[in-house]
C-alpha cells in the first residue's frame, strides 16, 4: 500500500468514527437511557430527594422519557416526548428568556416548544398537544409513577403510539 492509499484510508477512518460518534449522541439525546416498565409502578426517587422547585429527569415511563417535578402544592410528572416530533423537552427552572418565559417550563429545544410544568399545556411554539401526565403517589417513603392520568388521551398523541 502507498503513502497516498494509506493516508486515504486514516483519513476515511476519521471520519467514520467522528460521524459515528456524532449519531450517538444524537440517538441519546432522542431515546434517553433508564429503565423500562410496563403496567406496573415505577419507583422514581426517594421522598425528599427531589428539592422543592426541582426536578428529577431521565427516567422511563412504559418507555418513555419522564419528568418528576417538586411543587408547593405536591409532584408532578409528565411524559416529556414532545408532541410535536418527539424530541425530547427538558426542565428550565429559571424559564427560557430568549422567546419570553421568566417562569419555569419544560422546554423543547428542536423548534422552540414550550410547556406548562405543573399542567403539561403548550404555551407556545408548534406542539400541537399537551405533555400527558403520569399519576405519582408516596408510598413506603418512596415516589412511584403508577399510571397515566389519562390513558384514552395518550392513545390519541402519535408520538406516543408504539
Amino acid at each position: 500500500m502507498g503513502r497516498r492509499a494509506f493516508s486515504a484510508s486514516i483519513v476515511a477512518g476519521a471520519i467514520a468514527l467522528f460521524s459515528l460518534s456524532f449519531l450517538a449522541t444524537i440517538v441519546r439525546y432522542l431515546w434517553p437511557a433508564g429503565e423500562k416498565a410496563e403496567g406496573k409502578a415505577v419507583e422514581i426517587a426517594r421522598a425528599g430527594e427531589v428539592a422543592l422547585g426541582a426536578a428529577k429527569e431521565k427516567w422511563l415511563f412504559e418507555g418513555f422519557p419522564a419528568i418528576l417535578i417538586n411543587f408547593p402544592e405536591g409532584y408532578k410528572a409528565f411524559a416529556v416526548k414532545c408532541t410535536h416530533l418527539g424530541c425530547t423537552a427538558a426542565w428550565r427552572p429559571e424559564g427560557w428568556k430568549p422567546i419570553g418565559f421568566a417562569n419555569p417550563v419544560l422546554f423543547c429545544p428542536c423548534h422552540d416548544g414550550v410547556f406548562d410544568p405543573k399542567t403539561g399545556k403548550v404555551l407556545a411554539g408548534p406542539p400541537p398537544a399537551a405533555l400527558p401526565e403520569i399519576q405519582v403517589e408516596e408510598r413506603g417513603g418512596k415516589i412511584v409513577a403508577t399510571g397515566w392520568k389519562d390513558q384514552a388521551y395518550v392513545k390519541t398523541l402519535d408520538v406516543y403510539r408504539k
